[in-house]
C-alpha cells in the first residue's frame, strides 16, 4: 500500500503495521472496514506445490481497494487524534522558522559586508564601527596622536593617488612631507573660521617643546625641516590623529580639514587638470584603469597601521612601547603567515585571484595580502573590517 502512494509517513504506527484495532469510541467513520477481509477460497488444483495460490485478478483488485480504503480511514483517525491533542491539524513538511531565520541572517550578513563608504575621504574603519576613545589628548599623548595622524595623512594621500587614471606609487621624501605638513599647519591655524577652538588647542599641544630631545628624540626630522616647520608638522599630525580617534571629533571635521589641505578630490579630477595643462598631450580617456599592485600595496600597509594603532590605543601605552609594538605587529614575517592563513581559510574566489596575480609580480604572499587589504579599503570597507577582526585586531561586526 505504501508503494501505491496511499499511505503517508505521518500515519500512526498501528495503521502502518496494519494491526487493525477496533474503532475508537470517538470515530465511527469506516468502522465496517476495520475487520480483516477474508481471501476467497481457491481450489487445490490451482495452487502450486512451491508457492501459495494467487487469487483471480478481479478479486485481487478488490482486495487492493479494500486495503486502500482502510489506510485512508486510518489517516482520518490520525488527523482527528492530532486535532484533539493540539487543537489543529497536522501541517505538511515545510521550512522551519529556524531555517528561514538563518537564511535571512545570511542575506543580511552579505548585504552588510558588501556595503560601500560613499564619503569623499572613506577612511577605514568607517566611522560607525571605529569605536572612538575619550580624552585622547590626556590618555594617549601627542606622540601617539602624531603617529596616528601621520598614518591618516598617508592613507588619504595614497587613496587619492590610486583613484586617478595615472596610478603610480606615491613617492615623497620625508623632508618634503615634513615641510608640506608644517606649512599646512600654519595655514590652518592662521586663517580664522577654519578650525574650532578645540582643534586649535590640539595643534598648540602638539607644537609645544617639540625640539627637546627628552620629549621627542627625532633629531633627524628636526635637521631635515627645521625646528619651526617640524613643530608645526607635529601639531598638524596630532590634529589629524585627534580628529580620527577622539569621541569629540568626527569624520565630517576630518574631511573638512583634509579638503582645506588639498588631500582629497573627486576621482579623475587630477587627471582632468593634467589634461588641461598638457593641452591634449595627455588624454585620460585613452588609459584604462587597472589594478596596479605597486600603488595598491602601500594603501594596505596604511590600513594595517590604522587598525593596529586603534587596537593598541585600547590600553594607553608610552610612545616608545607603542611604536615598538606597532613595528612588531607589522613585521613582514607576521604578515606572510597571516596571508597564508587567510588564503587557505577565508579568502573568496576573487580575493584568491587577486592575491595570485599580485604574488606573480612580487613573489611574496605578504605583498599580495597588502594589495587585497588596500583594494578592499577602497571598495568594501566592511569586508575589510571582517578580515581584520578575524585576526583579533578589531571588534567583530554586529551580526557576523
Amino acid at each position: 500500500v505504501q508503494l501505491l502512494g496511499l499511505v503517508t509517513p505521518s500515519m500512526d504506527s498501528d495503521v502502518m503495521g496494519f494491526g487493525f484495532a477496533s474503532t475508537p469510541a470517538f470515530c465511527n467513520f469506516g468502522s465496517h472496514l476495520f475487520s480483516r477481509p477474508e481471501l476467497p477460497k481457491v481450489p487445490r488444483s490451482f495452487s502450486s506445490s512451491r508457492s501459495p495460490a494467487s487469487p483471480p485478478r478481479p478479486q485481487a483488485d478488490a482486495l487492493r481497494l479494500s486495503l486502500a480504503a482502510t489506510a485512508l480511514a486510518g489517516a482520518a483517525v490520525g488527523k482527528e487524534r492530532c486535532r484533539k491533542k493540539t487543537g489543529k491539524l497536522r501541517a505538511p513538511a515545510r521550512a522551519t522558522q529556524v531555517d528561514v531565520s538563518s537564511q535571512m541572517q545570511a542575506e543580511k550578513k552579505i548585504a552588510l559586508l558588501d556595503r560601500e563608504d560613499f564619503s569623499v575621504m572613506a577612511i577605514v574603519p568607517p566611522d560607525d564601527i571605529r569605536d572612538r576613545i575619550r580624552i585622547t589628548r590626556g590618555m594617549l599623548g601627542r606622540e601617539v596622536l602624531g603617529n596616528i595622524g601621520d598614518t591618516v595623512w598617508e592613507y588619504i594621500v595614497l587613496r587619492h593617488q590610486y583613484l586617478q587614471v595615472t596610478r603610480s606609487p606615491f613617492a615623497e621624501s620625508r623632508k618634503a612631507k615634513l615641510m608640506r605638513q608644517g606649512r599646512a599647519a600654519i595655514m590652518l591655524y592662521k586663517y580664522d573660521g577654519l578650525l574650532t577652538e578645540d582643534e586649535k588647542a590640539v595643534i598648540r599641544d602638539g607644537m609645544g617643546s617639540g625640539w627637546r630631545d627628552k620629549v621627542i628624540p627625532d633629531l633627524e626630522g628636526i635637521q631635515l625641516a627645521g625646528i619651526t616647520l617640524y613643530n608645526a608638522a607635529l601639531g598638524l599630525k596630532c590634529l589629524l590623529g585627534w580628529l580620527y580617534i577622539d569621541q569629540k571629533a568626527s569624520d565630517e571635521r576630518l574631511e573638512l580639514v583634509a579638503k582645506q589641505l588639498g588631500l582629497v578630490a573627486e576621482p579623475g579630477e587630477e587627471d582632468a587638470l593634467l589634461a588641461e595643462i598638457c593641452e591634449g598631450n595627455f588624454d585620460p580617456g585613452v588609459n584604462t584603469p587597472r589594478t596596479y599592485f605597486l600603488a595598491l600595496a602601500p594603501v594596505g600597509v596604511a590600513v594595517l597601521r590604522l587598525y593596529v594603532s586603534r587596537y593598541l590605543c585600547a590600553r594607553p601605552l608610552r610612545h616608545e612601547e607603542f611604536k615598538e609594538r606597532l613595528d612588531l605587529a607589522l613585521k613582514e614575517e607576521e604578515i606572510e603567515v597571516a596571508a597564508v592563513s587567510f588564503l587557505r581559510d577565508d579568502a573568496t574566489a576573487e580575493e584568491v585571484k587577486l592575491m595570485k596575480g599580485a604574488r606573480e609580480q612580487y613573489d611574496t604572499w605578504a605583498f599580495a595580502f597588502k594589495c587585497v587589504l588596500g583594494l578592499l579599503a577602497l571598495k568594501q570597507p566592511y569586508r575589510l573590517h571582517q578580515i581584520v577582526s578575524d585576526f583579533g585586531w578589531a571588534r567583530p561586526l554586529p551580526g557576523t
